[in-house]
């Protein structure tokens, strides 16, 4: 399968086109570009421009307010005002959803407009067999807001979401990273036709694989067909806390290491300006920038697109497909490493294992008789990691390869985002069989925390509950941050059921289609509980919603007390 870089051994930074976002250059070679949303209401126009001023205060370059109607584009106006009174001239993004109306309104006032394609049209305008009326009313509806784009210099972002296809994206193509890709190029297409390319794609998602595989797929598209549109990247519903930002660095942090990402945004449940910590880090991670290769690509012994099994691996430890996360040190119930040997819990099984630090070490294992039975890669950079691993291959070395993170730096979140990133680059290409970690405690959780932390991110195993919450925007319908803490201490417990905690309609019901169970804000306050894709119990006021999730999750049998082990 072909990769989009010419060296995924050494990935450089993709070289987009540059689009102007007001007097922000994103894309071209510029530096990564941070943004944030508010999550106040559209309508309290000083509690808006308050909360813009403090994300332009941590460090982002652009700030992004929920549009919902006509009313909140008078508001935005008046919200750009303020912040002009205050010296702070940062770029506004409208985020505009259902109404195509307003996003040509909006176009008039900010220096960025996104629209979703899965909600830009009424989603029961299709049906089967008429995909050319749609396409023709998709062109229609899009033409005003071009033109209106190109009048006032404003840009554009397409941005799909796994989740909110449409449905006649789900009908041909599935909710899959290939309907991801096709949902953005139609409207990509349609705005070539129409020699508008101040444009900046997105194909958001809460799982970690649809999102970087989607990514990948996109650059490869744009790669064989040009132009090339700067990418935003974005893990959809990271939720709260430490898991939310593990969950953020697995995604945007992966992709930014191979060489993918002009501009990005944490999502975190918390308020906006915490976001623009952790997205400095991240940023850090793009590689330098280097020379596009449009015709020619590297071959590689396995598929970037995750459409292909993994490169192989012996089996070990009777875990065939389960990561396996050895510790420096002894912790109870996990293996750990001591002298040259891997030993199980119990300590009566050994694994010989050796390190492995670079090509040379790399180099002495083809001339040994006896091969160890798992191998510690040490490294700090992709690069140098899959130039080793890629060496091992071709030698017909297949031993087990666990992934050594080494880094000395006193910053806590900075070795964990590049840990984070570097693990989940390496364990979804298949390319390593699980961890190596420190012991080692600095503030915050243990090594045993971030590991299962990262690893049920990607999906790989399951420690808890799995929670994914949105942010919040001005849409959003109650104190989202509060409700997802309570939620996840009350049933944090129950291993691998998926919980969504949504702020509102909007996106709530599509990109939580894969949870098991969604508590999604409604107006007044209430909320409405969902089992899979369907709501059932709806408006449900707040304080009694969490005990009738609760019973519902009992009545389905999947409840277990919390003392004991979950199946």
């Amino acid at each position: 399968m072909n990769a989009y870089t010419v060296d995924p051994y050494a990935p450089s930074r993709l070289i987009t086109g540059q689009v102007m976002v007001g007097d922000v250059p994103v894309g071209g070679g510029n530096p990564v570009r941070i943004q944030s949303m508010t999550n106040t209401s559209t309508m309290d126009v000083h509690a808006t421009a308050a909360q813009a001023a403090k994300i332009a205060e941590a460090g982002a370059q652009m700030v992004r307010i929920a549009v919902a109607n006509l009313e909140q584009v008078k508001a935005l106006e008046e919200i750009r005002h303020l912040l002009t009174a205050q010296s702070f001239n940062i770029p506004l993004i409208a985020d505009t959803h259902f109404n195509p109306e307003i996003a040509v309104a909006a176009a008039k006032v900010v220096e960025k407009v996104r629209i979703n394609p899965g909600n830009f049209l009424s989603r029961h305008h299709w049906k089967p067999g008429k995909d050319g009326d749609t396409l023709k009313r998709m062109e229609e509806k899009l033409l005003p807001l071009l033109e209106t784009c190109k009048k006032h210099n404003t840009a554009l972002r397409i941005g799909s979401n796994h989740g909110s296809l449409s449905p006649r994206i789900l009908y041909h193509w599935g909710n899959t990273p290939e309907g991801m890709v096709q949902s953005v190029m139609e409207f990509v297409h349609l705005c070539q036709r129409h020699q508008f390319n101040q444009l900046i794609l997105s194909l958001k998602s809460s799982h970690i694989q649809t999102m970087v595989y989607s990514y990948r797929l996109l650059a490869h598209a744009m790669i064989k067909r040009g132009p090339i549109y700067p990418l935003h990247l974005g893990v959809t519903e990271a939720g709260l806390g430490e898991d939310g930002r593990i969950r953020s660095a697995a995604g945007t942090g992966a992709l930014l290491l191979d060489g993918l990402g002009d501009t990005i945004r944490v999502s975190l449940t918390e308020n906006p300006e915490n976001e623009i910590e952790i997205a400095k880090m991240l940023a850090k991670m793009a590689p330098p920038t280097g020379k596009n290769q449009v015709k020619k690509y590297t071959q590689l012994p396995y598929s970037p697109f995750g459409s292909e099994t993994p490169m192989p691996t012996d089996p070990i430890m009777d875990s065939p497909g389960r990561p396996i996360v050895v510790f420096n040190k002894p912790v109870p119930g996990q293996l750990y490493f001591a002298g040259d040997h891997i030993i199980s819990p119990k300590g009566d099984t050994r694994y010989k294992a050796c390190f492995v630090e670079g090509r040379e070490d790399a180099e002495q294992l083809k001339s040994h008789d006896h091969l160890p039975d798992i191998i510690i890669l040490r490294i700090t950079d992709a690069g140098a990691g899959r130039s080793i691993i890629m060496g091992l291959h071709k030698a017909g070395i297949h031993v087990p390869i666990l992934l050594y993170v080494s880094l000395h730096s006193s910053d806590y979140w900075a070795c964990r985002t590049w840990r984070a990133a570097l693990g989940s680059l390496f364990l979804l290409d298949g390319l390593v069989r699980g961890l190596y970690m420190d012991t080692e405690r600095s503030r915050g959780s243990s090594s045993l925390d971030f590991s299962n932390s990262l690893l049920q991110s990607l999906g790989l195993q399951y420690h808890s509950a799995v929670f994914i919450s949105c942010p919040g925007c001005g849409r959003t319908l109650f104190d989202l941050e509060a409700a997802s803490r309570e939620v996840k201490q009350a049933l944090g417990h129950l291993k691998g059921l998926k919980i969504a905690v949504m702020g509102c309609i909007v996106n709530g019901p599509g990109e939580m289609a894969d949870a098991d169970y969604g508590f999604v804000g409604a107006p007044g306050g209430n909320v409405t509980i969902y089992r899979k894709k369907k709501p059932v119990a709806k408006n449900i006021p707040r304080n009694k919603a969490l005990e009738m999730l609760t019973d519902l999750i009992k009545k389905n049998g999947e409840w277990a007390p919390k003392n004991s082990e979950c199946p």
